[in-house]
């Protein structure tokens, strides 16, 4: 910048400049000098006359010019002008003070720090910087500006260290640059007072190691910490610039870097495992912390030295750290584990008639298998998975022979006792029609039937959970007894309208009242008993455009939609490993068939299956495939049953002959006795049905309805205050309470929390939290959460603050804020660095 221009930069905010040109330098071009409106007074002992002039005409501007050194204070008959007014000085330092509006007292500051203000784009930035400053500047203060002209950001301490950080693990050369620039002294003397950190900071791989091993060390007894950082004494403002950048998106690989780092070398599965995983729940990172907790955990699920309830605790706890999506599928895997081990310890099947068979089913039976099916879809084929071997041979263990042979032994007892297949407390599958459908013809009620094959009674409890979550929706599930045997052609045909089903000799193919059932038929059968019917496969009906459909159905009645992808995944010898899966996905299409009937204006809707099925992950043993040339005239082979005539038996198969089984035919019916499958070429073995298993003749029928309003609302929250409305305290403490336990309508809610100042700026980390809880005690409803005070809480200490519990995903047109608690922070502050 040029000596006019600094002049009149100077003028811009000053009455009255001095200028001491010891030199002489300017003594005969000053006056070209000049800002317009500005006029030269040279002192040359006339000091009284300046006095005079300056202090009469006070709206003028005027330049004190002397070619001679400045006198002393005591000597100084211009002191007073000198404190009023400004000094000028041409030399370099100086002019740069001068460009920047820096006083006086700043010059030793300035003057050892000459590399940086050399340049004059430097100078650019940090002028811009100044001029933003509200605050009295203080040499601190000055520095961190200087510091973010190096690094960019913003002027707080955090973030620069969050881009020393990002630019040191990219290989960048900012910190070089601030120590050239003599810019580290203020940067180590904030991390050793607010963070509290005694290392030398002579890198920023010093920095990160201290954030890491704190937060690692704090969770060991004070005996069993090796590292020099003192974990007892990292502040609190330590601990939340590191949950901050644990939880910055933009972050991710960075944080990522340094954790790997600290993980290398440092024993960090030893020292877990010499102090138990318990004591690392609450250790966010490294990763190999996630990975201890879970192998921690899978040898308690096989030592049954942890309940399921603990798990879903941890799970809660851990799910907002880092790395826990790396592993949520193992925490779940390993949740299904021990709540399966735990109910089949519990609850072992025991009952001697049929009807008390499907009943154990629906309250015990069905949980434990679909505990077994979700833990297969959690781990199988999933990263980690080697980890849960010795959880994975438990479960396989105690389904097996604990659940599913004690069931196999009690099931086949109360069926070999009856005479029919028919059960006086359930309703049968072949009246399906007449219960559910005919009651509602004439009463303007349309009504959706979604048949989804295979989809059994277990996973139809899953389905009807997540339909309750659902909003403006009523969902209730109810049982059937299915048709035997269960294959696809007889179950479909049982859902049709019938007065009497049958299978023809010389074939599978299934009749209602002596005509055909299959596929190509099934219109037509619905039609005769009701004309305004229609039939659609799920990919045709979810195909159509809402207009389309609403043309589609408008004059109808009944809508049938068949659906098919469990059994089309299981039912194929190369695909029957999926099966599981397929439930998942099963789930995802019936979800989007009820969206596009609720788009077709379809409130009613029913969904069933066909027929169950049976599934064990490992392969069956060569001892449990029966040869059916064995037992006379076999005219069809299927894995579950074998159609003949004159069939003998033996203890491996169970004989029923059509009168008993309520089917119009000549052939007499074999079913293998529990898991056994007859033998047949080609086909697959583990995914099973047709025979009498409770898991493939158990039916669901879910009767959904969607309903105009909303009835259906996110679990209330409110903040329980413990004493006072101050917050004297680094951590403080709140308790946060569910208003009702989660039910079918009352919806889980996650919520965003922290302590804000009255413009918003947040003063403490910010959580996020999963409020899921049940139960009716008050106590089972609550949460408690410990907050990190952050390290610029300084300049709102005494002055009103709030804890606010904020909706994470806010509903359109609500207010985002749940519960709002107004408190005064009321710190002693010992830890605070004066200007950062």
């Amino acid at each position: 910048m040029q000596l006019k221009e600094q002049l009149t930069k100077v003028f811009e905010k000053k009455r009255l400049v001095i200028w001491y040109d010891r030199s002489n330098e300017f003594g005969e071009t000053v006056e070209e000098l000049l800002p317009e409106g500005v006029e030269l007074i040279r002192i040359a002992r006339n000091e009284f006359g300046i006095k005079t002039r300056i202090y009469t005409e006070k709206e003028r501007k005027f330049l004190l010019y002397s070619n001679g050194h400045k006198p002393e204070p005591q000597e100084n008959w211009l002191l007073d002008v000198l404190i009023a007014g400004h000094e000028f000085s041409a030399e370099r330092v100086a002019l740069w003070m001068q460009e920047l509006g820096l006083p006086e007292g700043f010059r030793p500051f300035v003057e050892a720090r000459m590399q940086f203000f050399n340049s004059e784009a430097r100078r650019r930035k940090l002028e811009t910087l100044l001029k933003k400053e509200e605050e009295k500047l203080t040499e601190a203060r000055l520095a961190l500006l200087m510091t973010v002209v190096v690094t960019g950001g913003l002027p707080l301490m955090e973030d620069i260290l969050t881009v020393l950080l990002k630019d040191d693990s990219e290989g960048g050369d900012k910190f070089a640059q601030l120590q050239k620039y003599g810019l580290m002294d203020h940067i180590a003397t904030y991390l050793d007072t607010v963070f509290r950190m005694k290392e030398k900071f002579d890198s920023v791989s010093v920095l990160a190691a201290f954030l890491f091993s704190n937060e690692f060390e704090r969770h060991i007894p004070r005996e069993g910490q090796k590292f020099t950082s003192r974990p007892g004494e990292w502040s609190p403002a330590a601990a939340s610039f590191f949950n901050n950048w644990m939880n910055n998106s933009s972050q991710m690989e960075i944080f990522d870097h340094y954790s790997k780092q600290f993980g290398k070398g440092n024993g960090i599965a030893g020292k877990i495992t010499a102090h138990d995983y318990e004591r690392f729940i609450e250790c966010k990172a490294p990763e190999e912390v996630e990975r201890e907790i879970v192998r921690g955990l899978a040898n308690a699920v096989v030592n049954r030295s942890v309940k399921s309830d603990r798990i879903g605790e941890i799970t809660g706890i851990r799910r907002y750290f880092f790395y826990f999506n790396g592993y949520e599928h193992l925490y779940r895997g390993l949740h299904q584990a021990a709540l399966l081990l735990e109910t089949v310890k519990l609850n072992p099947p025991s009952f001697r008639t049929a009807g008390e068979g499907f009943k154990y089913y629906q309250q015990y039976g069905a949980l434990i298998d679909g505990c077994y099916r979700r833990y297969y879809t959690a781990v199988k084929g999933k990263q980690h998975e080697t980890v849960l071997e010795k959880v994975t041979a438990a479960v396989e263990q105690v389904y097996l022979q604990s659940f599913i042979f004690n069931l196999e032994v009690a099931w086949k007892k109360a069926v070999e006792a009856r005479e029919k297949w028919q059960f006086p407390t359930l309703l049968m599958q072949n009246r399906f029609y007449d219960s559910y459908i005919q009651p509602l013809r004439g009463t303007e009620k349309k009504i959706f039937v979604i048949i989804s094959d295979a989809l059994r009674y277990e996973a139809a409890v899953e389905l009807t959970e997540r339909l309750l979550k659902l909003d403006r929706t009523e969902a209730k599930l109810e049982m059937m007894a299915g048709v035997v045997p269960g294959y696809t052609q007889l179950g479909m045909a049982a859902l049709l309208p019938n007065s009497s089903l049958g299978i023809p000799a010389g074939g599978d193919s299934a009749t209602v009242d002596g005509k055909p059932a299959g596929a190509q038929y099934r219109e037509a059968r619905l039609t005769e008993r009701n004309p305004k019917t229609k039939v659609f496969t799920a990919q045709a009906f979810t195909a159509m455009q809402q207009e389309e459909g609403r043309d589609a159905v408008r004059s109808v009645e009944v809508v049938y939609i068949y659906h098919n992808k469990i059994d089309a995944t299981g039912d194929d010898k190369t695909s029957e490993d999926d099966a599981f899966e397929a439930v998942s996905g099963a789930y995802s299409d019936i979800e989007n068939i009820i969206r596009k009937i609720a788009q077709f204006n379809g409130n009613n809707v029913l969904i069933t299956a066909d027929h169950g099925f049976y599934f064990q992950q490992t392969k069956l043993a060569e001892s449990d495939f029966i040869d059916s040339s064995a037992y006379g005239r076999v005219e069809q082979v299927k894995r579950r049953v074998v159609f003949g005539r004159d069939l003998i038996t033996d203890d491996n198969v169970i004989r029923f002959t059509a009168p008993q089984l309520g089917i119009e035919s000549e052939y007499d019916f074999l079913f293998p006795v529990g898991r056994r499958n007859f033998r047949l070429a080609g086909a697959g073995s583990r995914f099973v049905h047709g025979g009498l298993s409770l898991q493939e003749v158990a039916i669901p029928v879910i009767k959904f309805t969607k309903k105009r309003s909303t009835d259906t609302e996110p679990v209330g929250i409110t903040i329980i205050q413990r004493s006072s409305n101050l917050i004297t305290s680094n951590n403080p403490v709140f308790d946060l309470m569910q208003t009702k336990p989660v039910g079918d309508r009352v919806r889980e809610r996650e919520v965003i929390v922290g302590i804000y100042a009255a413009d918003d700026t947040l003063l403490s980390d910010e959580q996020t939290h999963l409020f899921d809880l049940q139960g009716n005690d008050s106590r089972q409803l609550m949460k408690t959460v410990r907050f990190v005070m952050r390290g610029n809480i300084s300049k709102y200490n005494n002055t009103p603050v709030a804890l606010i519990v904020r909706d994470r995903d806010p509903r359109p047109m609500y207010d985002p804020v749940i519960a709002r608690l107004d408190l005064v922070l009321s710190i002693s502050i010992s830890n605070d660095f004066d200007g950062f």
